[in-house]
């Protein structure tokens, strides 16, 4: 499952942040470490990359000699779409912004798309979707055409907004007081049964990757997995490079708790070293 419950609005494009430290694990890499944890294997071997004090460190999807290079994104100009958080409220917005967006062309434009939070919503779904854009985006009115049986029409089937529209995440989130144990377990579970399963996601039994690497990294993916798991694809038909950005919370929480910047994308995990 894709987390998408984040704390901070940390929104940018990639070629912005040539300067932050960061170590990214491969995506691959990381869902493998915790199913063979649960299997009791305790060694694995991972793609990591660091950057400490490299100022020219280039992103694996940007890089052109790497296997991980995607030559879709590099061909792009550098563009990226930035949808923040605020719960709901964010992800309606969203929702506009990039139908919007893919109606003036623009998405299939921009190298990359960042999202955290209620925003992650709907560019979850939107990047690793197999519907048709067509089906998941729902009819565009101009605002002074819009009547009441007109917003009933735009609930059309198969579009995100008819997934999320009468949908409570709070009545959901404690439906189960059995699940609430201190940990966002049942927000989480939640928000995955609304915005993620319907579009084939939310499940922590997948894997993530991206479409048009040099090095087919999709096939390396899928060898490495067990037969018939799942391999959610990114970057089909187009699409920018999907950035979820969210922080994680050391373990001292309940002391003095330190927040740090986390980014999930189909090919890595990373964040800035902790000290």
């Amino acid at each position: 499952q894709v987390p998408v419950a984040y704390q901070t609005a940390l929104a940018k494009h990639r070629r912005m942040s040539r300067h932050i430290q960061l170590q990214l694990v491969n995506s691959c890499a990381a869902i493998a470490l915790v199913l063979l944890a649960h299997h009791g294997v305790e060694a694995v071997k991972v793609r990591v990359w660091t950057n400490v004090t490299d100022s020219n460190f280039v992103y694996p999807e940007l890089d052109p000699n790497s296997e991980y290079g995607i030559d879709s994104v590099l061909d792009k100009s550098s563009l990226g779409i930035a949808v923040s958080g605020g719960g709901l409220r964010a992800a309606s917005l969203a929702y506009g912004w990039l139908r919007a967006l893919h109606l003036m062309n623009i998405t299939s434009k921009a190298q990359y798309l960042s999202a955290n939070s209620g925003g992650a919503w709907v560019a979850t779904p939107y990047s690793y979707t197999t519907s048709p854009l067509s089906r998941f985006f729902s009819p565009y009115f101009e605002p002074q055409n819009l009547t009441t049986s007109r917003l009933s029409m735009s609930l059309t089937p198969g579009s995100w907004g008819s997934k999320a529209a009468g949908k409570s995440l709070l009545l959901g989130a404690v439906g189960n007081p059995a699940a609430m144990s201190g940990e966002p377990t049942a927000w989480a579970n939640n928000v995955a049964s609304i915005f993620l399963s319907p579009f084939g996601l939310g499940t922590s039994d997948s894997s993530v990757s991206a479409a048009g690497t040099r090095g087919d990294i999709l096939k390396a993916t899928q060898k490495k997995l067990l037969p018939g798991f799942p391999v959610n694809v990114a970057c089909t038909n187009n699409r920018p490079y999907l950035v979820i950005v969210g922080s994680i919370m050391t373990p001292e929480r309940q002391v003095s708790p330190k927040f740090f910047p986390f980014e999930f994308t189909p090919l890595y995990v990373g964040m800035a070293p902790v000290a």
